[in-house]
């Protein structure tokens, strides 16, 4: 006997006649919730940028000496991602019995998931104990209020926000948030504090041909190398978080556009605001990329295209630094 179905039933699908069917969404995790405060805290830092400028107004000594001591303790805590790398590459020496192997080995593992086809090497980040000593010394002037150095108080509020964007950067750079999910944060913070030291390097260049060889060197110095340095930075965990979430090809491509515009941001830098110092920066971390290589243990690409993007970089350090060369010799007019 063959049951038919009322007339009205056939209209109605399926999956209407089973009955409401209940919705399953992702639980919150701890790490949602702290990817979500950090970037409240990244929005605040940024919007409190024109309350700083106003608190600098007189208390910009003690604005700067804050800035660098919260900055300096933030970076001090062990526990980030590059800590963790750098560990397992020390492990890898110490399983090595050439020391040849030992001395040419990457920064990053060749095996690690935060490796990306733009990596410097490891000699290239040597120019962080440049930046910190040379800060120190800029904040110990600015606290001593030593010779003409109140001149610069205008780069204060910049650089005390990129000191607190660089201490969130620390606390979002952590295991915790390796996930795709999470680890967009860590760039994101980077390009903002790159933001931070770009309007810091043009406060300076205010009253960088006015001011005396000893605020030049002291402040204006090792801001211009952190400015370049973390531009670097930010193309280098941009292609971190590309590594992992997108493709080969697109891994790739990523790599060339970094190479590439890299050298054409920090050439450009350098020309607009007549100061060699960023350019040259940018030159000395394309060395290092175009140095390390590239390789890398978690796929098998051909090296004709790690080769060709080791070109590009050298070629990019090679034209920067071309920029920064122009700009020492040829000064730019007032």
């Amino acid at each position: 006997m063959r049951i038919t179905r009322a007339p009205w039933t056939r209209r109605i699908p399926e999956r209407a006649r089973r009955g409401p069917r209940l919705i399953r969404r992702r639980a919150m995790t701890r790490a949602d919730f702290a990817t979500a405060c950090l970037t409240a805290a990244t929005a605040v830092t940024i919007a409190a940028v024109p309350k700083l400028i106003s608190l600098c107004s007189t208390h910009w000594r003690a604005v700067s000496a804050v800035a660098y001591a919260v900055n300096v303790v933030a970076v001090s805590i062990p526990g980030r991602i590059d800590g963790e790398m750098q560990e397992h590459a020390r492990r890898r020496q110490a399983q090595s019995a050439s020391a040849s192997a030992s001395a040419s080995s990457p920064a990053i593992p060749e095996d690690s998931e935060f490796r990306s086809l733009f990596t410097p090497a490891g000699w290239a980040f040597a120019i962080w104990g440049v930046i910190y000593l040379g800060e120190a010394f800029g904040t110990a002037l600015q606290v001593a209020n030593a010779g003409d150095v109140a001149a610069v108080r205008g780069v204060v509020p910049y650089w005390a926000c990129a000191c607190a964007l660089q201490t969130l950067w620390c606390v979002a750079f952590r295991p915790a948030f390796r996930a795709p999910r999470h680890f967009w944060l860590s760039s994101a913070i980077l390009i903002a504090e790159a933001w931070a030291l770009g309007r810091a390097h043009a406060e300076g260049r205010r009253v960088a041909a006015s001011a005396s060889a000893l605020t030049y060197g002291g402040v204006l110095v090792p801001l211009a190398l952190h400015y370049g340095w973390i531009m670097c930075a930010s193309l280098v965990n941009v292609n971190s978080l590309v590594a992992k979430t997108c493709a080969i090809d697109t891994q790739l491509a990523m790599g060339f556009l970094s190479a590439f515009g890299g050298a054409a941001l920090g050439a450009g830098v350098t020309v607009v605001t007549g100061d060699p110092i960023v350019s040259a920066v940018v030159a000395w971390a394309l060395a290092a990329v175009a140095s390390d290589g590239g390789k890398r243990t978690t796929e098998t690409l051909p090296d004709a295209p790690l080769r060709a993007l080791a070109k590009a970089a050298r070629w990019g350090s090679r034209f920067a630094l071309c920029a920064s060369a122009f700009r020492a010799f040829v000064p730019k007019r007032a």
